[in-house]
C-alpha cells in the first residue's frame, strides 16, 4: 500500500449558515495530513454563489455544484465518484475535525483495511455532553457486531478506503437516514475495520424536532431490519441488540409517547429504562 495515499475530504453542504460551513471548511485545511484534495458538495443551488464567494478566502479548494436537491445518499455518491483519492473522509457541513483527525486514521490503515473510524466530542450549547465510558472499540472482522449497532458512527468520523465504497455499491439512495451504518456494513463485509481510540471529531447538536425527526430515524433503522433480515437471522443476539439501541435511542431521544410507542412494538424493557436515564442524566 503507498505510505502516503491521497486522502479526499469531502464536505456536502445544504443550506448552511456560511460561517458554519467556513468553521468545518478551516478544520479540514487544517489537517496536519498533507497529501489531500478538498472538496464542497452543494446540494442546494440557490447557495452556490455564497459559497463562491466564501471558497475565495481558501484557493484549492474545489466547489461541485448539484442540479437540485436530491438528497444526502445522492450528494454523497456524488463526491466519492468527483474524488481522486485512494482514501475518503466525509465531513459533515457542521461537524469540525482536530487537526491530527486524517494523520492518526491514515496511520493505522493496512492492505486489509476498508475502514477507519474514531469518537466523537458531542457538544451542545458549548457544553462537551458525557459520553459512554463502558464503549468498546471492535476492529477487525467486526460485520457481526456492526448489524448490532454502529459503533462505528456517522460520516464526519470514518475514512475508508474509495474502492471498498464503490465495490459495495455507495449509498443507498432509498436511505435518508442510516445510509451510513448501511454502507459501513457492506464495506465490513469484505474489508477490515479499524479505530482510532480518540476524540477527533466535534459533533455539534443542534435544536432538532423530537418527533418528527425520530420518525425518520426509526423509518430508517426499520428499512436496515428489513434489508439485512437475512443477515440478522444468522445473527440473532445483533437482532436483539439493535432493536434495543432503537428503543434506547427513542427513549433517549423522543418525546415520552412516541418512546412507548416503539417500546410497545419491539419491547426491551431495559433499553427503555437505560434510554430514560441517559437522557435524565445527559449522556449523548
Amino acid at each position: 500500500m503507498n505510505e502516503n495515499p491521497l486522502v479526499s475530504i469531502i464536505i456536502t453542504t445544504c443550506k448552511r449558515e456560511m460561517d458554519i460551513l467556513e468553521r468545518a471548511v478551516k478544520s479540514a485545511i487544517g489537517q496536519t495530513y498533507e497529501n489531500r484534495e478538498i472538496l464542497i458538495i452543494n446540494d442546494c443551488p440557490e447557495y452556490f454563489e455564497k459559497i463562491e464567494v466564501l471558497l475565495k478566502k481558501y484557493p484549492g479548494v474545489n466547489l461541485i455544484g448539484n442540479e437540485g436537491k436530491h438528497g444526502v445518499s445522492h450528494v454523497r455518491n456524488l463526491g466519492l465518484e468527483s474524488a481522486k483519492g485512494e482514501f475518503i473522509a466525509f465531513l459533515d457541513d457542521d461537524d469540525e475535525w482536530l487537526p491530527e483527525k486524517t494523520e492518526k486514521q491514515t496511520a493505522v490503515i493496512d492492505d486489509n483495511t476498508g475502514l477507519v473510524y474514531c469518537e466523537i466530542k458531542a457538544i451542545k450549547d458549548g457544553i462537551e455532553l458525557k459520553t459512554d465510558s463502558n464503549k468498546e472499540y471492535p476492529e477487525g472482522e467486526v460485520f457481526g457486531k456492526l448489524l448490532g449497532d454502529n459503533f462505528v458512527g456517522g460520516c464526519s468520523s470514518v475514512l475508508f478506503r474509495k474502492k471498498a465504497a464503490v465495490d459495495a455499491g455507495g449509498f443507498d439512495p432509498e436511505l435518508s437516514f442510516g445510509e451510513d451504518h448501511d454502507l459501513w456494513l457492506r464495506i465490513a463485509k469484505n474489508n477490515d475495520v479499524r479505530a482510532v481510540k480518540e476524540k477527533l471529531v466535534k459533533y455539534y447538536i443542534g435544536h432538532e424536532s423530537l418527533t418528527g425527526s425520530f420518525e425518520r430515524r426509526i423509518a430508517g433503522w426499520e428499512y436496515l431490519l428489513e434489508k439485512y433480515a437475512e443477515d440478522y437471522s444468522h445473527y440473532p443476539k445483533s437482532y436483539g441488540q439493535f432493536t434495543s439501541t432503537m428503543v434506547r435511542e427513542a427513549a433517549k431521544r423522543g418525546s415520552l409517547g412516541y418512546s412507548l410507542g416503539i417500546w410497545k412494538k419491539y419491547g426491551k424493557t431495559a433499553a427503555l429504562i437505560k434510554g430514560i436515564v441517559m437522557k435524565i442524566m445527559m449522556i449523548y
